[in-house]
């Protein structure tokens, strides 16, 4: 049973091209470290949040996609107006970059959004989502919450160019004298690229609050080991000639690949074909064969977590336990999270980094692991108990690969106790 992308025969013919056993290790370490994120998930992600903002807010909101500004050469509508771009007879002249812009993330998640505003719509017109109306629509509507959504922010600078030239100047007025409020929704951003908006644009360093993503803000490039980094390096110097984009645009490597296609903020290698090189994402798109392995329900590899923080007989049971898939991902949640905490990963900002988990769902994984008593929380640390270590202490020694439900009982036992029913596992409570 295929657990993790790198294990389907697509991408061990990309990790095949790799030098030696040594290098194809880390590549594969590096597949397993980035989360897939399916269609499904990610529309889902955006209703929710919308209606999230619509109903905190309680006032009917404006939406639209984060577009690249067109070129001087390239036709098409403009977002705030309506009006077509027409290109000049100069501009025409040059045909290298073609006449029309190219689809891009953006028109997927205009179609989304456009959804979204269709739920909302009563029997009239008017939605209380309303998708792309023009400035003065905004006005005439009173419509006085914009929010602008993205998939990912890698270094930010999409989003501020975005934002300085796609914006009409009234607009931003209206914005810097607070008539209207803006929200920036998208399913992840890198800590980098948080820091450059807030720096680049006023609005968002005295509101950051108004920047609503699906993780913690995230520093993959924190979390992948040095031999995964200098991998990167290496294979990008030797297959395109320099080390441009190793770690991703600007460097600023975000960890989250979309079924809709692969990030450039992600290593070069995974994604920039060549006549010596095979991308794995050939040219950002993702293959067919790897579509089943894009879902929220498929973890990362925890197991290089815990071994990355000296968790070595941790990692091996859980490697155990995901060869002969006898623990439910909740429960290899659950062990990883004890380890983490057992190595000083108290905040819940770092577990939900660390795991590739959002907010929500870290939340609710710590209430139900105080519940348990299986951690508690002092000034907003979070740290285990003596039953927690017990259960830690107790699934490293236990040989999960010697589990198997369907053994059969010795009858000359008096009485047996299995070790699992409905994939509970009995040490979870006998300690």
């Amino acid at each position: 049973m295929v657990q993790f992308l790198s294990d389907t025969d697509f991408a061990k013919n990309w990790l095949n091209q790799f030098e030696n056993a040594t290098d194809r290790y880390n590549a594969k370490k590096l597949l397993n470290s980035l989360k897939y994120i399916s269609n499904t998930d990610f529309e889902t992600f955006i209703y929710e949040k919308l209606d999230y903002l619509k109903n905190k807010l309680n006032k009917r909101l404006a939406v639209y996609p984060v577009i690249t500004p067109l070129p001087e050469n390239i036709a098409g509508s403009k977002l705030f107006t309506g009006k077509f771009k027409e290109i000049s007879e100069t501009n025409a002249k040059v045909r290298e970059d073609g006449k029309r812009r190219q689809y891009g993330s953006e028109d997927r998640v205009g179609h989304i959004l456009e959804k979204v505003s269709s739920l909302h719509r009563g029997n009239g017109s008017v939605s209380d989502i309303e998708c792309c109306p023009t400035v003065n629509t905004l006005i005439r509507q009173g419509i006085k919450d914009i929010v602008f959504v993205d998939d990912i922010c890698g270094s930010g600078e999409r989003f501020v160019n975005f934002f300085k030239k796609v914006i009409p100047s009234y607009l931003k007025r209206l914005i810097s004298i607070n008539k209207i409020r803006l929200w920036f929704v998208c399913y992840g951003i890198t800590s980098s690229g948080l820091n450059f908006i807030k720096r680049k644009i006023k609005y968002f360093k005295t509101h950051p609050e108004s920047i609503i993503s699906n993780y913690s803000p995230l520093r993959l490039d924190n979390r992948i080991s040095s031999d995964v980094r200098d991998l990167c390096f290496k294979y990008t110097r030797k297959i395109y000639g320099n080390d441009s984009a190793s770690l991703g645009y600007k460097n600023t490597i975000g960890g989250i690949v979309f079924e809709h296609g692969c990030p450039n903020n992600l290593p070069r290698i995974l994604w920039d074909n060549n006549k010596s090189w095979n991308a794995l994402f050939k040219n950002r798109s993702i293959p067919i064969e790897l579509r089943p392995n894009f879902s929220e329900d498929n973890l990362i590899d925890t197991s290089e977590i815990l071994w990355d923080i000296n968790q070595k007989n941790l990692a091996i049971s859980i490697l155990d336990s995901i060869q002969n898939n006898n623990i439910e991902p909740k429960y290899n949640l659950i062990i990883t999270f004890l380890g983490l905490a057992n190595r000083g990963i108290h905040s819940k900002s770092q577990f939900s980094t660390k795991l590739f988990v959002n907010s929500a769902k870290v939340n609710a994984l710590i209430d139900e692991l105080i519940e348990s008593d299986l951690i508690i929380e002092q000034d907003d640390m979070l740290k285990m108990t003596l039953l927690g270590k017990c259960v830690l202490q107790k699934y490293k020694k236990t040989k999960l690969k010697d589990i198997n439900s369907r053994k059969s009982i010795d009858s000359n036992q008096f009485i047996y106790y299995p070790h699992q029913c409905d994939g509970h596992f009995r040490f979870l409570v006998d300690c």
